[in-house]
């Protein structure tokens, strides 16, 4: 049957205000949209509060980098609602590894959503400069465990429901959040802090982070732990995978065609660790990222699905390698990353 042109106009014309507003996304699912007790997904709005409590610059760990005690700060973004106890995530930020605070992190967004979110900094390698031995991988992992794991201990103090805890982090940030998220109780990352509880996650969320330096073109094999940056930049720059080749060898502590190094790689790689009793990931990244090859989250993608482990890919059309900003995040990555961690820690 025809319908009347003044009914199609109307619609049509909706329909283009909001595409012209949020990308279209491609999503591909491994399993359908569903959480515990088969409940389906649900807009994230309907669990905000109206306001958040903020406490900061708390320690949660004390690794040591060059004989040196490091304070590992968090800072606790917390929902003032009515529940006795909210699920907590821990919030990891980007930087290549080698930069960046937890002062970056959208806790308020998140909390706001109805979690008690923990921003934590980590020890990084630094932009330039010799690699220290305590701050190149698996450093970074065993942090992110530490405070799983701090989370848990003070779970009483900050209303958590310590057996609903995800973790969510961009770029290398991303990156860690899958590591930590998949290789619960593996031994090269037992060296954590606050021992005790456990590093189990239930949820993983990734915002375009890097998967694995062996399955991708590298720019360059020299030493970016002995070649100054800007050296590199001058030879390497041109190439569409500088900046991630450069992240990838001071993170993983020298040349990428070194034998030791590239055993290092991949231990630092999720795929090593996948088995079907993972939690389930959420992947969402920009098509048009230009530091971390889109091709990456298809790799760590077609690897869930091989091992049966539930999975959501968004790619998000027009999108760089950014969510925002820590007080704007973009809709595209909050609302899909609340309403899947809705479904899986709630």
């Amino acid at each position: 049957m025809k319908r009347p042109l003044h009914l199609i106009f109307p619609f049509m014309l909706l329909v283009l205000l909001l595409s012209s507003c949020f990308p279209l996304n491609t999503v591909s699912e491994s399993t359908p949209a569903e959480g515990k007790g088969g409940k389906a997904t649900r807009p994230a709005a309907e669990a905000e509060v109206e306001d958040v409590s903020v406490k900061k610059d708390v320690t949660y760990a004390n690794p040591q980098v060059d004989g040196i005690p490091q304070k590992l700060k968090v800072d606790i973004y917390m929902p003032n609602g009515d529940a006795d106890t909210y699920p907590g995530l821990v919030y990891i930020h980007g930087g290549e590894w080698m930069e960046g605070g937890r002062s970056s992190c959208p806790g308020k967004a998140l909390a706001k959503g109805g979690y008690v979110v923990a921003c934590i900094d980590y020890r990084v390698v630094g932009m330039d400069g010799s690699c220290s031995p305590d701050a190149i991988f698996p450093a970074a992992v065993q942090d992110v465990k530490s405070a799983v794991r701090w989370l848990r201990q003070n779970a009483r103090t900050y209303k958590v429901d310590a057996d609903n805890i995800g973790l969510i982090g961009d770029s290398s940030g991303g990156h860690l959040a899958v590591l930590a998220g998949v290789s619960k109780g593996a031994k090269l990352f037992a060296n954590t802090q606050n021992s005790g509880p456990s590093d189990a996650v239930q949820a993983v969320v990734d915002w375009y982070g890097p998967v694995d330096a062996t399955e991708m073109e590298i720019a360059f094999t020299d030493d970016a732990c002995k070649v100054e940056y800007s050296d590199l930049a001058d030879a390497y720059s041109g190439n569409a995978t500088f900046e991630i080749t450069y992240a990838w060898s001071r993170w993983l502590g020298g040349p990428l065609d070194n034998k030791t190094v590239l055993e290092r790689a991949r231990k630092a790689s999720p795929l090593t660790y996948l088995d079907g009793g993972d939690p389930p990931v959420l992947i969402i990244h920009g098509a048009d990222d230009s530091v971390v090859p889109t091709e990456q989250h298809k790799i760590l993608a077609e690897a869930l699905q091989a091992k049966g482990i539930r999975y959501t890919l968004i790619t998000l059309p027009g999108v760089g390698h950014s969510y925002g900003s820590s007080s704007n995040p973009n809709a595209n990555f909050l609302v899909s990353s609340l309403s899947f961690l809705d479904s899986h820690l709630k």
